[in-house]
């Protein structure tokens, strides 16, 4: 399975009601497909650089899911015939890295100070002379 996002601009024209269902028929042909839905964005409105099919605003919705490389061509087909898409784009994306968080390391105790007269009387043990 491959990673993807769409982008589709949906029409102003068509009822508020009317967006909701043209989301859902979009999941629903990308779900018929073998796809599994990652993430959607909620519709946004937006103005558009140029008017399309004489439309200068326009709904714009995300979505990123995974899918089948072969189903692609298939998803394209139904998608274009949907009533109330202006436009749309399909692109392949690098999957989401999995973020790992690192282990917490414990604190090391740190080794105590030996005194110096200590350090010299074990000296003195261990050799059996005086310095």
């Amino acid at each position: 399975m491959n990673f993807y996002e769409i982008a589709y601009l949906i029409s102003t024209k068509i009822d508020p009601e009317k967006i909701k269902e043209v989301q859902k028929e979009i999941i629903g042909i990308l779900r018929k497909h073998e796809g599994e839905i990652e993430e959607e964005v909620p519709p946004l409105k937006r103005s558009l650089a140029y008017p399309i099919k004489k439309e200068r605003e326009a709904f714009l919705v995300s979505l990123t899911f995974w899918m089948p490389a072969s189903k692609i061509k298939e998803c394209k087909k139904e998608i274009e015939k949907t009533e109330g898409i202006l436009r749309y784009l399909i692109v392949k994306k690098n999957p989401p890295k999995k973020v790992v968080e690192a282990e917490k390391k414990k604190p090391t105790k740190k080794p105590e100070k030996v005194e110096l007269e200590k350090l010299e009387e074990k000296l003195e043990e261990i050799l059996g002379t005086k310095l």
